[in-house]
């Protein structure tokens, strides 16, 4: 029957190669998921009963409901069993991959293909598709297929960009490692491996870099080969040359981006024989540059290549350097995730017609996110699609490396000549060059360290270059939309008088992390006044289904797609939903976010939950030695009272409690002794540790700490962190009082944290609904009754 070890280093070498490797498990003929060995473990060939495994299992991480199995013979004769003969798994490739889907489409998604033959170009391949529960058998391809086409034949497209995604993080991350051994300072790192990309878009240098030089005969002393950093590096730059001059790119941009990418001939690593790194002794061959070229070339240019997928290469190679390295932290440059320069296409309603323009483009991301929105858009249509590259993508940048970066990460993925302008977005002659191509839609991300009336300003420039009813879509910092300062109400007023403000959504803390930013999106119509009437649409858009995972950031857990489609159903229909959605006049003097108009959902508060705050209540009284012994007991027995049992209706807290800011407390000023030292901390009833200072607050009162993420009733005397938040009434006490603080906890719940802090001003207005006796006056007693008509409330009455 032949070797049949030949056909399978031929699959082995088929995947190893591939740039997505890393991202798979690759198992022959055992395995070590345990579902997939639960399910092969009567699946024999020989029908025994015992187990039995394919030549090939590829398993993925990401894709845990997905497998694919592979079975090879080296004789097409025997690849399938001759029609009208029974099957034989044992003897037939296609018979014996589908013995084994069997067992497996109990548990999952399969691929199974059939691979006969020993000469790669005269393999002989059947594929089926099977889906779970089922035993369907789709007939799919005749070759053998790279790992993202065998990805995407499973139809998640969301967990396979993510896959992707994570496979260039882990290549930033091991070059980035790789770098800073060789002592490359964290700014230059972007700029030398954007010009090893840009340079391997030339063939030329492509099939040559590997390729070393010969010492003259004169002085050399052997055939030996020695490395040649400088040349390598000089290559470099004449490909980048010659890949601007294929593009076309005219003679001002040429010389900008040539004289940028010039700097790598400088670095350590394209200068000297020799090198070590930081923590060596021992100085060895420089082939660090050669190596680093190869390792972009084998892993991230054949991602590059996979379809339209339009990645934002540089921008992505950039943020992990920034999130690895720590650059740029205080420059105010923070980069847009891509899932969200995606959502701005949809806001935007972007179609193949518009002209996008982002006057701070950065890297370019906004701009390649809209070239493949309307280039999809686009379909057939060659002539527009060469119009959206030529004159349909319009950018502006003042630093001279993030031009660069603009530029040569337009080219790489598929635009080759953008119109990118270097230079002061607000210049007069800059912006007459912007208007003369007539932008219908503005995207923007504008640098956070001018602060918010100067992101706010961005904002303006951008509605002013557009035509007129264009949309513009900005994120900015949370500050920009409730800064009382003159500056920012100024601005917000200017941009009122001309231009009409859609929509403000406001977006997840975490979503630039590592980098503390808390952010909304603002979606304006340019040239069109904003009515005094007009209920502008706040989104609460907290939630985007993204995880933080190690070594990777942020990853879209699956549900992205679905909490997106959600957002922009709500948006353009323009509902108000509980918990998600508001809409709301506002004057330039307003807050404009979600979290100022939300209603809190008061109809979810169960029994339950008070019981929860009593419980937690109890545990800390009893853990500190408050109450001698916990008892779950009520303090009035066989007393049944219903939340229902009252009206309820809406009060502002200012109306309910005087308020004051604890007086701010280090903790290295807090000496040994018996008083709770509360702060911000949401867990053992705000207390972070015990002790004594001289500044304390009197008993009976309610403290929230700035990120309103829970209320906690003080019974002893206390002292306070900062920003601790204090509510007292002449009616409180610790029925009442922990009443209050579940009431608190709902109509704070989501709405406050670092970005939207608990102030005096909203705290004052937050608005709390709660029960009131005939008269309509708030039912002190009732609430008190409640309490102690529940478990565990015997224990306040103990703590007295």
């Amino acid at each position: 029957m032949g070797n049949e070890r030949i056909t399978e280093d031929i699959v082995r070498s088929h995947f190893k190669d591939d740039p997505l490797y890393k991202a798979i498990k690759l198992e022959e003929q055992k395995t070590s998921v345990p579902a997939i060995k639960e399910c092969l473990s009567e699946a024999s060939k020989k029908q025994t009963r015992k187990a039995g495994f394919p030549d090939f299992i590829i398993s993925f991480p990401a894709l845990p409901n997905d497998v694919v199995i592979i079975e090879c013979k080296s004789d097409s004769a025997f690849h399938k069993s001759p029609e009208g003969h029974p099957s034989d798994p044992q003897k037939y490739a296609v018979d014996g991959v589908l013995h084994y889907v069997k067992f497996l489409t109990l548990e999952y998604n399969v691929i199974s293909v059939a691979v006969s033959g020993i000469e790669k170009s005269r393999l002989k391949v059947s594929s089926f598709y099977h889906k779970k529960g089922t035993l369907e058998v789709i007939t799919g391809d005749t070759k053998l297929l790279d790992i993202y086409s065998y990805m995407s034949r499973f139809n998640d497209e969301a967990l396979v960009e993510n896959i992707e995604s994570g496979e260039i993080t882990r290549i930033a991350i091991e070059l980035n490692k790789t770098l800073n051994d060789y002592s490359i300072p964290e700014y230059e790192r972007c700029t030398l491996i954007g010009a090893i990309l840009l340079a391997l878009q030339n063939q030329g240098f492509a099939s040559s870099y590997e390729k070393e030089a010969y010492v003259p005969k004169k002085s050399r002393s052997s055939k030996e080969m020695i490395p040649k950093p400088d040349r390598v590096a000089g290559q470099i730059v004449t490909a980048i040359g010659k890949v601007l001059q294929d593009n076309n790119m005219d003679e001002q941009r040429t010389k900008i981006i040539k004289e940028e990418y010039q700097k790598i001939k400088s670095q350590q690593i394209s200068i000297t024989p020799k090198i070590k790194r930081k923590k060596d002794t021992a100085e060895e061959d420089n082939y660090v540059l050669r190596d680093i070229v190869k390792q972009l070339d084998k892993s991230i240019i054949p991602l590059m290549k996979m379809g339209d997928r339009g990645y934002d290469i540089l921008g992505k190679f950039y943020t992990e350097f920034i999130r690895y390295a720590g650059t740029d932290k205080k420059t105010g440059l923070v980069l847009t995730p891509p899932h969200i320069t995606d959502f701005f296409c949809d806001v935007a309603r972007l179609d193949s017609a518009d002209v996008v323009l982002d006057i701070c483009c950065g890297t370019g991301s906004f701009l390649i996110a809209a070239m493949k929105r309307m280039m999809g858009k686009a379909g057939n249509d060659v002539t527009q699609k060469e119009s959206i590259k030529k004159e349909q993508l319009v950018g502006i940048e003042k630093r001279t490396d993030m031009f660069t970066y603009a530029c040569s990460n337009m080219m790489m993925s598929g635009d080759g000549k953008s119109n990118i302008f270097h230079g002061d977005s607000f210049s007069s002659l800059t912006k007459e060059k912007v208007e003369r191509l007539k932008p219908t839609v503005a995207f923007l991300n504008p640098p956070y360290d001018v602060g918010e009336a100067g992101q706010l300003e961005f904002i303006e420039n951008a509605l002013s270059l557009l035509q007129k009813e264009g949309r513009c879509v900005a994120i900015v910092q949370t500050s920009c939309a409730t800064s009382k300062s003159a500056e920012a109400v100024s601005m917000r007023e200017r941009l009122l008088y001309r231009h009409t403000l859609e929509a403000v959504f406001s977006m997840p803390p975490e979503l630039f992390h590592p980098v503390g930013v808390v952010t909304c999106i603002m979606v304006f119509r340019a040239k069109s006044p904003h009515p005094g009437e007009l209920k502008t649409y706040f989104g609460f858009f907290r939630d985007d289904g993204f995880v933080k995972r190690r070594k990777k950031g942020r990853v879209n857990s699956g549900s992205w797609n679905d909490i997106k489609e959600s957002w922009l159903l709500s948006y353009q229909n323009r509902t108000e939903e509980l918990g998600m959605s508001v809409l709301r006049s506002v004057t330039a003097k307003d807050e404009w976010c979600a979290e100022a108009y939300m209603a809190a959902d008061y109809e979810a508060v169960t029994e339950k939950d008070f019981i929860k705050v009593l419980l937690e209540y109890s545990t800390f009284l009893f853990a500190h030695e408050y109450i001698s012994r916990a008892s779950s007991d009520p303090v009035k027995e066989h007393v049944s009272i219903r939340l229902s049992d009252r009206e309820w209706r809406i009060f502002k807290v200012e109306d309910v409690f005087t308020m004051e800011l604890g007086r701010a407390v280090h903790s290295e000023q807090v000496e040994e002794g018996p008083l709770p030292y509360i702060t911000r901390t949401a867990s053992n009833n705000g207390t972070e540790r015990f002790g004594f200072h001289r500044d304390n607050n009197e008993k009976n009162a309610i403290t929230l700490g700035a990120e309103g993420y829970v209320s906690f009733y003080q019974p002893k005397r206390f002292i306070t962190g900062n920003k601790i938040n204090i509510m007292r009434s002449s009616n409180l006490n610790v029925y009442n009082g922990l009443f209050l603080c579940q009431i608190l906890n709902v109509a704070s719940l989501g709405r406050f944290n670092y970005g939207y802090a608990v102030v005096s001003s909203r705290l004052k207005l937050l608005e709390v609904k709660l029960p009131v006796d005939s008269e309509g006056k708030l039912d002190w007693r009732f609430m008190e009754d409640y309490i102690k008509s529940l478990p565990y409330s015997s224990n306040l009455a103990n703590s007295l």
